[in-house]
C-alpha cells in the first residue's frame, strides 16, 4: 500500500447510536493498543478501541521498528535486569510472524531478519570478550570481512562486525498488519469524562467523535494505551497511582542514494550505542537512514540545524569513504513516554498498572508489545472480565487511519 494512501474512510452518519456495550475500551492506538485489539478479540472479548488523532502517529510510527534481545544494553559487560526482561523477544516475535501465536503477525514485513554491532579502531577489542562468553552464545556472531554488510567490506573499516539474532520490522506494515479485521472497532474520537460506580469503578466512557457526535461507551475495563496521552487520561479519571515520565530524542533522518541498507549499533567508549542505524525505503526509490541512540538522547539540546550538523559530522567520521555530498537532512523532536522511575531511567519492561477496574499501560518498547500483551490478560482475568456478544451497530461511526511515516513525511 502506498504510505500516502488512508485504509480506512472516514464514514459519518447522522445515525450516532447513544449508548455503546463492550467488554474492553482501549483509548489509544499506537502499537500497544491495536496490539490488545487484535490479542483479546481473537481471545474472544468484545473490544473497541478510540484513537483520537490517527493511528501509530506518537511512538510507534517514529520508532525504527527494531525488535532486540537486549544485547544493546549489555555494553558495559554485563547482562543486567534490562537485557535479561527481553531476551526473549526476538524468538517470540518470529512465532508472531509465522502465525504462530493468537496475534497472526504473518502479513508484517520483516526489512531486516538480523541486525548488526560495529567498533572500530581501538574498540574494536574492548568487547570481544563479553560477545565471546557463553551469557551471549548463540546470540552474537563476530563475521569475517565478506560476511559483513557491503558498507564495511571497504578496506578502509578495520574494526569488527557482530551479527546478532535481532530483526527489524516495517512499522507501517505492522499497523496495517494489526488492524486487519478489526477495522470496523477502531473508531475515531476522544473520551471527555467517564462514569463511575458506588465502588468507584470506571463503568463507562463518554467519547466525543471526530464528526463532533457524542457516544456513552459501557464496559467492564478500561485500558489506557495512549502514549504520552495515558497523562491525561489519568488526570481525567483521577487516577494517581501510575504517574508518568517523558524520555525525549531528537531523531535525524539522512535521506541518499547509496546502495548501503544498513541496519546496526555503532559501539562507542560508553554502555550505549554511539549511533543506532535503520534504513528505510521511501516512496520516491530513495533510502533514508533513521539515526538513534546517542546522538538522539545528546541532540535534545539542540535545534534541528545544529543537530543536522552533528549529524553530518558523526557519519563523516564513522564512514570516512562514503560520499554524503547529496544527502537530505531533517530531524524532529519525539518523547519517550514511560512509567516513572527513579531518576528517570528507563523501564526494564512492559507495564500494565490497575487502579479499581482501570488499567493503565506502556509497552516502554516496540519489542515487549507481546509482553505487554500478557501482562494484560494475567489483569483482566483477575478481575473476572466475562466475554459477551453485543449487537453495536459501529459501521456509520467515524474510523481512524494510518498515519504516514515521518520519512515521508518530512521531506517534501
Amino acid at each position: 500500500m502506498d504510505s500516502t494512501q488512508k485504509p480506512y474512510a472516514t464514514i459519518t452518519s447522522p445515525e450516532t447510536p447513544a449508548d455503546i456495550h463492550t467488554d474492553i475500551l482501549l483509548l489509544g492506538g499506537g502499537i500497544a493498543g491495536l496490539y490488545l485489539l487484535k490479542l483479546l478479540g481473537n481471545l474472544g472479548y468484545d473490544c473497541i478501541l478510540i484513537e483520537k488523532d490517527q493511528l501509530g502517529s506518537g511512538q510507534t510510527l517514529q520508532s525504527q521498528g527494531i525488535i532486540h534481545g537486549g544485547l544493546k544494553y549489555a555494553l558495559g559487560g554485563n547482562l543486567n535486569a534490562e537485557s535479561d526482561a527481553i531476551k526473549e523477544m526476538p524468538d517470540r516475535w518470529r512465532k508472531l510472524l509465522a502465525g504462530e501465536e493468537t496475534v497472526d503477525l504473518s502479513n508484517t514485513k520483516v526489512i531486516a531478519k538480523t541486525q548488526h554491532m560495529w567498533s572500530a579502531g581501538k574498540l574494536a577489542s574492548k568487547f570481544t570478550s563479553f560477545f565471546a562468553s557463553k551469557l551471549v552464545r548463540g546470540r552474537i556472531d563476530k563475521l569475517k570481512k565478506d560476511q559483513m554488510p557491503a558498507l564495511f567490506q571497504a578496506q578502509q573499516f578495520t574494526g569488527s562486525v557482530y551479527k546478532l539474532t535481532d530483526l527489524v520490522v516495517d512499522t507501517p506494515s505492522l499497523l496495517n498488519n494489526l488492524c486487519q479485521g478489526v477495522e470496523q472497532r477502531i473508531l475515531q474520537g476522544e473520551a471527555t469524562s467517564f462514569g463511575t460506580d458506588e465502588t468507584g469503578n470506571i463503568t463507562s466512557s463518554n467519547v466525543t467523535l471526530s464528526n463532533n457526535k457524542s457516544v456513552q461507551i459501557h464496559h467492564q475495563t478500561v485500558i489506557f494505551s495512549a502514549g504520552a496521552g495515558n497523562e491525561s487520561l489519568a488526570n481525567l479519571a483521577d487516577i494517581k497511582s501510575a504517574p508518568m515520565q517523558r524520555r525525549p530524542l531528537h531523531m535525524v533522518m539522512a535521506k541518499h542514494n547509496l546502495p548501503y541498507p544498513l541496519y546496526a549499533h555503532g559501539l562507542g567508549t560508553g554502555s550505549k550505542p554511539r549511533i543506532t542505524i535503520t534504513s528505510h525505503a521511501t516512496d520516491d526509490g530513495k533510502m533514508v537512514w533513521y539515526l538513534g541512540g546517542e546522538i538522539a538522547e545528546s541532540g535534545i539540546n539542540r535545534d534541528s540545524e545544529s543537530q543536522i550538523i552533528e549529524g553530518k559530522k558523526e557519519l563523516n567520521a564513522l564512514f570516512p569513504w562514503v560520499d554524503f555530498g547529496d544527502t537530505e537532512w531533517a530531524t524532529f523532536f519525539v518523547d519517550r513516554a514511560e512509567p516513572l522511575q527513579r531518576g528517570l531511567i528507563k523501564p526494564d519492561c512492559a507495564y500494565a498498572h490497575e487502579e479499581k477496574n482501570a488499567i493503565v499501560t506502556w509497552p516502554t518498547k516496540l519489542t515487549l508489545a507481546p509482553d505487554l500483551g500478557d501482562r494484560i490478560l494475567a489483569l483482566i482475568k483477575q478481575q473476572g472480565v466475562t466475554q459477551n456478544t453485543y449487537s453495536n451497530e459501529l459501521s456509520s461511526l467515524p474510523k481512524a487511519s494510518i498515519a504516514i511515516q515521518k520519512w515521508e513525511s518530512l521531506f517534501v
